[in-house]
């Protein structure tokens, strides 16, 4: 047990984890709680978000207390844990804690309710299928289909609901964080009705999350879809951050590119016209790499001025701001605490999602880190973070295909990192060599300077011209003949 700025964590002797902060600007207890498990630890795909629809499900105390004493409850299942959240005044604690635990220790797989929250689930995987996906996320693993997929939706019965929560809901998987106006010692008491409930195995104790490491490459990718009548262009720069460092420049980015004043809005609305909507997010994959990804939607004639345009935005990050800029950022960051200055990071679900992610919880807000910056210091993060990384981009919509810039002008325009290689993926693979100008037998690629080049139609063809002789070496087809689609755009030709 530790204990900083009125927040501690404490292990019941049993292995559960019960994670407070006092929080008496309200008369209010959150709290989230739940298993490290989730989709990680799925039978069948899907398990893991099935078994929480069926928890969530209100039974006798739910019924009978929430809209009586206006008790809140959720839940929401990731790739590593499955979360409960539930809220209410103080003062009706003890419905809340009824609830809780009703949801917690849950034990009801009547089948009528599974086939009920099938058909509910069945509905949200098309929801969820339904999604314009522009991300390659072979790569980026930023998203989970937790739900799992028609298919296994259907196979998911009682006797696997009843093997993953007798596998994983076990007491030192279980993690409980709460911000009440109420001290530590009533908390405990009233967790404690919960914890004690929970078998202890410590054989069946979970890791937290795993990192895992993937090639650094750049990456090309764009795909004609004759059913938008727009185009959406989706750059994603990786970082090698940790999430509480990441969360912290997210403010900063948010100043930087996101706000009224900021370069998106300036260069590729008020300047140019060039766009419908633009804005940087910062997304977390599930190797714990931050990802700031730039989502801009234009047109068909002005793609390649957007890619020029942002291109050029990020290459101003070499200079970082002035003196006056970074005065006016720091006193914009000031009104931003003083506006939210009720709003705690340290919320119950944020203190959750740390603890079963990582195994601690950062006590920082990173609103007051960024405050903490000095301009040199913020200079130095604009430069590391934009300039000479990896990229993955995305371009998708309605557009000419011959037009679109070739993979070496982009590479050029976003200043990235060198690659090599490229790799043609359509039908067939092909290891294109971008200093020989010949194609190569994969097996002799020795390092990671490999970006993928992806040029497909609304019919899944590859669109590059077809060679028309083929040599075998290794068992490996390399055509001789290659031609990119040839630019007509003036700008590309200046290239």
């Amino acid at each position: 047990m530790f204990e900083k700025n009125d927040t501690k964590i404490y292990k019941f002797s049993n292995g559960a984890t019960l994670i407070y902060r006092q929080d008496c600007e309200t008369k209010t207890t959150k709290i989230a709680s739940g298993f490290i498990a989730g989709a990680q630890k799925d039978i069948i795909p899907g398990t893991a978000h099935f078994l929480e629809h069926i928890m969530v499900s209100p039974r006798t105390a739910q019924k009978t207390f929430a809209k009586k004493y206006n008790v809140k409850t959720s839940g929401f299942t990731t790739y590593d844990f499955i979360c409960f959240e539930t809220t209410s005044l103080s003062k009706y604690l003890d419905s809340q804690m009824q609830i809780l635990e009703e949801i917690v220790l849950c034990d009801d797989f009547d089948q009528k309710l599974i086939e009920r929250e099938r058909q509910a689930i069945l509905i949200e995987d098309v929801l969820v299928s339904g999604k314009q996906n522009t991300i390659d996320s072979n790569y980026f693993e930023t998203t989970n289909k937790n739900t799992g997929g028609e298919e296994n939706i259907k196979k998911i019965t009682s006797d696997y609901l009843k093997q993953y929560k007798d596998e994983n809901f076990v007491a030192e998987n279980f993690v409980m964080a709460i911000t009440s106006d109420l001290s530590f010692k009533a908390i405990k008491q009233y967790a404690e009705n919960i914890v004690n409930n929970l078998v202890s195995q410590p054989q069946k104790k979970n890791n937290f999350h795993q990192i895992k490491k993937k090639h650094d490459i750049s990456y090309y990718v764009y795909k004609q879809s004759p059913f938008m009548k727009t185009v959406r262009v989706e750059l994603s720069i990786k970082n090698d951050v940790i999430a509480e460092i990441a969360n912290r420049n997210s403010i900063i980015d948010e100043y930087i590119f996101n706000s009224p004043t900021g370069l998106l809005h300036q260069k590729l609305r008020l300047e140019n016209g060039y766009a419908y909507y633009a804005k940087l997010a910062n997304t977390y994959g599930e190797n714990n790499d931050n990802y700031k990804t730039f989502t801009i939607d234009t047109s068909k004639i002005n793609v390649n001025k957007v890619l020029y345009a942002l291109g050029e935005i990020l290459k101003s990050m070499k200079n970082g701001l002035s003196t006056q800029q970074f005065e006016d950022f720091q006193n914009a960051m000031k009104a931003n605490k003083e506006e939210n200055n009720h709003e705690s990071y340290l919320t119950s679900k944020n203190m959750f999602i740390d603890y079963v992610k990582k195994g601690y919880v950062v006590l920082d807000d990173p609103m007051d880190m960024v405050l903490n910056f000095s301009r040199d210091e913020l200079n130095k993060y604009l430069h590391d973070a934009f300039l000479k990384k990896n990229i993955v981009l995305n371009i998708v919509g309605d557009m000419d295909l011959k037009t679109i810039l070739r993979p070496t002008v982009i590479q050029n325009i976003f200043d990235t990192r060198p690659f090599r290689y490229l790799l043609m993926k359509g039908d067939k693979n092909y290891y294109f060599d971008t200093e020989t100008n010949n194609f190569i037998d994969p097996a002799l690629i020795k390092d990671n300077s490999v970006a993928f080049y992806k040029v497909v139609d609304s019919h899944g063809k590859l669109i590059v011209e077809k060679p028309n002789e083929i040599q075998e070496i290794k068992s490996f087809s390399i055509p001789k003949p290659f031609k990119f689609p040839k630019a007509q755009n003036d700008d590309e030709k200046q290239q």
